[in-house]
C-alpha cells in the first residue's frame, strides 16, 4: 500500500489499527515493543523516546472474489474475534462478507493472508457500517444478518 492509495476504511482490533484501500489491500500498524524502554511520568507525559509504529503488510494469496456488480462501498469489521470485509454492491440490499485469514508472517513486516467467503458466518448479527466506526452487536435472531450502512442512503437491510 503506497501513500497515494486511496484509504477507504480503517478499524482499531486486537491493538492494531488495520487500513484498508480501494484494491482491498490491508496494512497494520502496531506499536513498536523495541521501544518500550520508557519511563511513564503520569497518565499523561511519556518521558524517553516518541511512540514509533511498526508496520504489518498483508499479502494476500489470492484476492477476495471479484464481484460482478459495482462495488460502492468497503468496510472493516470486528465481529467475535475476527476481522471482516464488507463489500456494499451497487444494489440498495447487497452486500458480500469476507473473513481475514492469517497464515503466518513470511517475513518481519508481512503476513500471509487470504479473505475468505462467508456464508452464514455472521447470521444472528447486526452490522453498523461507517468509514472508521463499523460496529458489529448480537441480535438473537440466528441465520439473519441486519445490515444498517451509512454510505449514501443510510438504509437498514436484511442479508
Amino acid at each position: 500500500m503506497l501513500p497515494e492509495d486511496t484509504v477507504v476504511d480503517m478499524a482499531f482490533f486486537r491493538d492494531h489499527f488495520f487500513i484498508l484501500n480501494e484494491q482491498e489491500d490491508l496494512i497494520a500498524f502496531t506499536e513498536d515493543s523495541r521501544d518500550n524502554d520508557f519511563e511513564i511520568g503520569n497518565e499523561y507525559e511519556v518521558i524517553g523516546r516518541p511512540l514509533t509504529m511498526t508496520r504489518i503488510r498483508y499479502n494476500f494469496q489470492a484476492s477476495a472474489d471479484r464481484s460482478r456488480h459495482m462495488v460502492i462501498g468497503r468496510f472493516l469489521v470486528e465481529s467475535e474475534g475476527k476481522i471482516y470485509m464488507v463489500r456494499h454492491l451497487g444494489a440498495p440490499d447487497a452486500f458480500e462478507f469476507f473473513v481475514l485469514v492469517e497464515k503466518g508472517f513470511i517475513s518481519p513486516d508481512t503476513m500471509l493472508a487470504r479473505w475468505s467467503k462467508c456464508t452464514n458466518e455472521l447470521g444472528g448479527r447486526a452490522l453498523f457500517l461507517g468509514m472508521g466506526c463499523s460496529r458489529s452487536e448480537e441480535t438473537g435472531m440466528p441465520g439473519k444478518v441486519i445490515v444498517h450502512c451509512s454510505y449514501r442512503d443510510g438504509g437498514w437491510f436484511y442479508a
